[in-house]
């Protein structure tokens, strides 16, 4: 059975939160930025579009991104997909392909790498790496979203000869298996109006269906903002979307809006399909200040990476504005990264006493755990029936206090509790803060609480279908 968790992105697992202010926070970057970027006497200066996995089987990192030389004038064109590995995800190994010989690569010239995001499937055996991606096709052929795979991640080839959609986008395809459902879902940027999200899905990586717009910029954003493109990864039953957000400039009046500087956004979804922004209208990561690599875009790789102790976000930082295409043949982009705590996209903090009651949920298991920062203050809980009567044992003031700062800290009580009394039956839980900040709730269910990015939100609407379906049942 999964962990249950509580987390901050809306006010929908909550009663009430008094006294608090929801946040979104902001990824620190990494001191070993930038990691590395393309050789400065290459030809080939870019690889904004990237997709990196921690292979947790090999005890490896992997890294795939897309590289090309375009000629504004002659319009000559190329574009790979280059390959890497790393043992820690900082230091990385570009060994020569057998593909390109002499070189990285792992397409050919022909195939026109574009947009190419990877994963490893690992339930899959006959294709245990997937890669959708827009590549060259023949001059009279509408461009199109293909698909392919590969047994080692290096050697790839269509999984069939024609496109698995038809939509010619000119950005990176981002795309997940939904670890429950088996369902791959894809987002991609349209063709139509302005740049905003689109998603298809699919039980089999080839049948897809048709996509439909889930992402657009809202109100607040202003007229001149739009979304570059989306990357989505899963996050126990969420879905977390960065969407790299450009802002154009008033003054640049063609209608493809060329010139701009993009930023990240944070979205999330439950189940990946109804998209919102988070909380904060403000952006996730920043650009830095004009000189470093980041200055001018970031654009995020296709899936995040989940670590014992942190979650990384790699990134691609380009220094100049992207209708600079001068640029394109003179500065190199290069690859860096930012780091979240577990859990830590979103949080509540209260500058003084703050009190949470959630809705009502069902537990098989009783180890609580709190992701929190309490260092100046404290943080208590109790239990609760579904009316909202204390559980005997469970009252705040049998919970020893909390005042750390811990990922993962445990709640204890002073007296042992029967434990019997708050098992698979309809409870609640009331947090009781001072100065403190909480990014999570977590009910372990017996499941290994260290897979923090492997958990379920409750069915609040019908609590006893957390724990067992027959005694849902028979409880409604």
């Amino acid at each position: 059975m999964k962990a249950l968790k509580f987390m901050f992105f809306d006010y929908w697992p909550y009663e009430y939160a008094k006294g608090f202010e929801y946040v979104t926070n902001t990824p620190r970057k990494s001191e070993h930025n930038p990691l590395f970027s393309r050789p400065p006497q290459s030809r080939f200066k870019s690889l904004a579009y990237h997709s990196v996995i921690h292979d947790r089987e090999e005890a490896i990192f992997k890294i795939w991104y897309g590289t090309r030389y375009y000629d504004f004038e002659t319009h000559e064109h190329e574009e790979y997909l280059v390959y890497g590995t790393s043992p820690d995800g900082i230091n990385w190994d570009f060994p020569n392909q057998d593909v390109v010989p002499g070189t990285p690569f792992v397409t050919a010239k022909e195939v026109y790498a574009m947009g190419a995001s990877v994963i490893k499937d690992s339930a899959d055996h006959k294709m245990p790496y997937k890669l959708l991606m827009r590549p060259k096709v023949e001059p009279k052929i509408t461009p199109a979203i293909f698909a392919y795979y590969s047994m080692d991640g290096i050697h790839w080839q269509k999984v069939q000869e024609y496109p698995v959609l038809p939509n010619d986008t000119d950005c990176q395809v981002s795309f997940y298996r939904d670890s429950d459902t088996g369902i791959y879902k894809a987002c991609f940027r349209g063709t139509i109006g302005n740049r905003r999200v689109f998603q298809s899905q699919s039980r089999d990586f080839i049948h897809w269906s048709e996509p439909v717009l889930t992402l657009d910029t809202c109100f607040e954003d202003g007229p001149q903002v739009q979304i570059y493109n989306f990357q989505m990864s899963q996050y126990g039953n969420y879905a977390i979307g960065l969407a790299p957000i450009y802002n154009t400039r008033e003054d640049d009046m063609g209608t493809g809006k060329m010139w701009g500087t993009t930023d990240i956004k944070l979205a999330f979804s439950r189940g990946g399909y109804n998209w919102k922004w988070a909380h904060n209208q403000r952006r996730f990561i920043d650009l830095d200040a004009a000189g470093d690599f980041d200055s001018h875009a970031i654009y995020t790789a296709s899936d995040l990476v989940f670590l014992d102790d942190e979650i990384r976000i790699y990134y691609a930082g380009i220094c100049h504005d992207h209708g600079d295409y001068a640029s394109y043949h003179t500065k190199t982009q290069a690859i860096g990264y930012a780091t979240l705590r577990p859990d830590g996209f979103t949080k509540i903090k209260c500058a003084g006493t703050g009190e949470l009651l959630t809705r009502p949920f069902s537990v098989a298991a009783p180890d609580l755990y709190l992701n929190c920062d309490s260092r100046d203050g404290s943080i208590q809980v109790e239990l609760l029936e579904e009316d909202g009567t204390v559980i005997d044992g469970f009252a705040q003031a049998n919970c020893r206090v909390i005042a750390e700062d811990n990922t993962k800290k445990k709640v204890e009580w002073i007296n042992p509790p029967d434990f019997s009394k708050i098992l698979k039956r309809v409870i609640r839980l009331k947090l009781y803060a001072d100065k403190a900040e909480v990014y999570a709730i977590t009910f372990s269910n017996g499941s290994d609480i260290n897979r923090y990015w492997d958990f379920k939100e409750a069915i609040f609407s019908r609590p006893m279908r957390d724990v067992d379906d027959d005694a849902f049942f028979m409880h409604v």
